[in-house]
């Protein structure tokens, strides 16, 4: 990576602790995020990354620990959302696009709705996003008429409609082939260049070798080791890391 994160942080992580019924699935997480930042979370499936993305997102109650994003504390549930007004964006493996909505109407809607963009405004933005995603053909399709690469490239551009602080990518890449998660990992790298807070839970380790300044390994709901990308690929200082990036990396 070549980018230079700000000193200020954005994401403070503490003492989180989530439980789903008598079963804790994160322990104890503690993490910061700079803005301007990027970090890559991996770990084998099962260890609570997406969990993680979902509770910073105010997606998911927390039974402990506190969650501050820009100085707010992040809660579940529609008062905390309505809070951060879009702050964190969230790019999801399923893409969840509105499939009665054209493409134009996807990116749209929310800039609309929660910040009362007039309709040329968010039409115009939306038009720019398209383009640095390579869709601009694609204005007035409908997400059954796109592949699955495009659509999450759409998906994308929903997200950076809302000019968020922070941007959670879950696995976005897991559900396509080879060559559709290409077009995708490309777009996802030129949203961290353009300078955007991202943080990604990917298997893609050399995308996230390339890409991360951060990188972040989970097992069992725990935080194992966390440090500077290249520091973890070459010099882990956790034997259980080590082996996971070996057998990942094989």
């Amino acid at each position: 990576m070549n980018r230079e994160a700000s000193n200020g942080q954005l994401l403070g992580i503490s003492g989180l602790r989530k439980n789903y019924g008598s079963i804790t699935v994160l322990h104890d997480i503690a993490f910061e995020q700079a803005s301007g930042e990027s970090v890559v979370i991996v770990g084998s499936s099962g260890s609570g990354k997406s969990t993680l993305l979902r509770c910073i997102a105010g997606l998911e109650d927390i039974d402990d620990g506190t969650i501050l994003f820009d100085g707010k504390k992040v809660t579940a549930g529609k008062d905390s959302r309505a809070a951060l007004r879009g702050e964190i964006g969230m790019v999801f493996q399923s893409f969840n696009l509105f499939a009665h909505l054209t493409v134009i109407e996807n990116i749209t809607l929310a800039p609309r709705l929660v910040r009362d963009t007039p309709r040329g405004q968010a039409d115009e933005r939306a038009r720019d996003l398209l383009e640095q995603v390579g869709l601009s053909d694609k204005v007035h399709s409908y997400p059954g008429e796109l592949s699955g690469g495009q659509a999450q490239r759409v998906a994308i551009a929903r997200a950076l409609a809302m000019d968020p602080k922070l941007i959670l990518f879950d696995e976005a890449t897991s559900a396509l082939d080879p060559e559709l998660t290409k077009e995708v990992l490309d777009v996802m790298q030129g949203v961290i260049q353009g300078g955007m807070t991202v943080t990604i839970v990917t298997h893609e380790m050399n995308f996230a070798r390339k890409a991360a300044d951060r990188m972040v390994f989970m097992e069992h709901g725990r935080i194992v080791e966390q440090g500077a990308t290249e520091d973890l690929f070459t010099n882990p200082r956790q034997e259980r890391t080590a082996r996971f990036l070996s057998q990942i990396m094989a």
